[in-house]
């Protein structure tokens, strides 16, 4: 069991009471302002996503979003309350995170490796396939798949976000980006890599 990090990280009970591990910026990083913003596609993720690797100070404004809906958690710090430690503790977090373009085609699709999953639902890796900066009329929305750590430390939950919904695709075994490329691949029905 991980030792939470006070006052971004906290042991809330599991399902079956035992002590399970939060860390609410990563849960609403990966689970609400990443669908959102691949969904809208919101200028600041395609400025992150422009180039072939992720422009992490475009990224990072990702994360202050999702810290901003933090503050609305009991303890969360706010304003002044944020402790010295934040720069440090949101750098750590930015330090695992990196991204990999895949071409498919005319369609393109973004891996992005986020923060090392400590505890069920954190996210290993997500992928954005179909973000363009501008909708065409022609153009399918963008869409958001993430492989979910599961309950035991070894199993992972492939998942997407469609119309607001959280869509449990099934288990899956831990992949590699390049594997999770090519399983979002064939579940969108596009071409092999080229």
């Amino acid at each position: 069991m991980n030792h939470p990090i006070a006052p971004y990280e906290r042991l809330v009970p599991s399902l079956d009471g035992s002590p399970r591990l939060q860390r609410p910026l990563v849960y609403i990083l990966e689970h609400r302002v990443l669908p959102k913003a691949a969904h809208e596609r919101h200028p600041m993720l395609c400025e992150a996503l422009a180039g072939e690797t992720l422009s992490a100070l475009s990224f990072q404004y990702l994360f202050f979003l999702a810290e901003a809906q933090c503050g609305s958690i009991p303890g969360w710090p706010v304003g002044r309350d944020k402790p010295a430690s934040w720069p440090t503790y949101l750098a750590d977090l930015m330090g695992q995170v990196s991204a990999r373009r895949y071409a498919h085609g005319e369609q393109v699709n973004w891996v992005i490796r986020m923060p090392t999953p400590l505890a069920s639902p954190e996210a290993h890796l997500v992928a954005i396939w179909g973000l363009t900066p501008r909708a065409t009329e022609q153009a399918e929305p963008p869409r958001y798949f993430a492989l979910e750590r599961g309950t035991a430390p070894d199993s992972c939950y492939l998942c997407e976000w469609a119309d607001g919904k959280h869509l449990n695709l099934g288990e899956s075994p831990l992949l590699s980006s390049e594997a999770f490329d090519q399983r979002v691949a064939e579940i969108v029905g596009a071409p092999a890599r080229g």
